[in-house]
């Protein structure tokens, strides 16, 4: 019995050892995967940037329906970047880039990167070329070079413009609503008063992806997502606004209040009462 347990402990020796070394070779990367890297110039210069997102959408079935995506933030002091994690045996031409920061658009790209644009997730994206072709495991993709042909990046504007009426069968224009422009993390980059119909235009807004913000008392909060382009004026339609149901107009927080005051006033005025009827006696 115990030759047996010698003998079963040696092997598990041997197998520890030995097992590791049928696994796929690595030189520094995941060999089940590629890369994909790049220079970005930002107003002309290749250097650090804390701000630009950059995203790679590939798709998780094909033909592509669905995307996933891996991303970046941050460009390092030469202005390059590297996304990683990218599965093998993916084509090129099926995944898309994009390059978000707030305020600036694309001028120039290499020629692995198709010029035309589409929007996915709320992000500006371009496909990559055919010609790359499929992604082999454990390789790195460089899109352009560090300096000619490099991706280009320079500060733009567009504009959005729309209409704020009701949510009822004849929509009605809503007079001097609060519209706002703002960022993903809550900052304001533009406002507006809408005009005699319900319609609104806010010019010279920088690019990127928004949020749009629309208040009117008696009515619920409208916000959705946006996306700005250069030199383009961003339609958004009708925008309806649904009525808060609240009383005479006021929405739920001026009801409470309402309510609230109602309540002093009735024990004020019954404390009044009891107060003098009790000194008449």
């Amino acid at each position: 019995m115990r030759d047996i347990f010698k003998i079963a402990l040696v092997m598990v020796a041997v197998a520890i050892v030995i097992v590791p070394m049928f696994d796929e070779p690595s030189s520094g990367g995941d060999s089940f995967s590629a890369s994909i890297e790049g220079y970005v110039k930002v107003n002309g210069v290749l250097a650090y940037n804390d701000s630009i997102e950059i995203t790679i959408h590939y798709p998780l079935t094909a033909p592509a329906s669905e995307y996933t995506k891996k991303s970046v933030i941050g460009l390092d002091d030469s202005g390059h970047f590297r996304i990683d994690g990218i599965p093998r045996d993916t084509y090129a031409s099926s995944c898309l880039i994009s390059f978000t920061l707030n305020g600036y658009s694309i001028s120039n790209l290499p020629s692995q990167i198709q010029s035309t644009s589409e929007v996915i997730d709320g992000q500006v994206c371009y496909r990559l070329s055919s010609t790359i072709g499929k992604l082999d495991g454990n390789t790195t993709y460089t899109l352009g070079d560090n300096d000619l042909y490099s991706i280009s990046m320079f500060r733009s504007y567009g504009s959005v413009n729309g209409r704020i009426v009701t949510d009822t069968t004849t929509p009605v224009g809503l007079n001097s609503a609060s519209v706002s422009i703002e960022t993903k993390g809550g900052a304001t980059v533009a406002t507006a008063r809408t005009s005699d119909g319900g319609y609104f235009n806010i010019d010279k807004c920088s690019t990127g992806s928004y949020v749009i913000i629309v208040k009117m008392n008696g009515y619920k909060t409208y916000s959705s997502d946006i996306v700005i382009e250069q030199t383009k004026s961003t339609d958004l339609g009708e925008i309806r606004m649904s009525s808060d149901n609240g009383l005479f107009g006021m929405d739920f927080n001026h009801v409470l209040m309402s309510l609230a005051a109602i309540i002093t006033i009735a024990i004020v005025l019954f404390t009044t009462v009891y107060m003098i009827h009790s000194k008449r006696k």
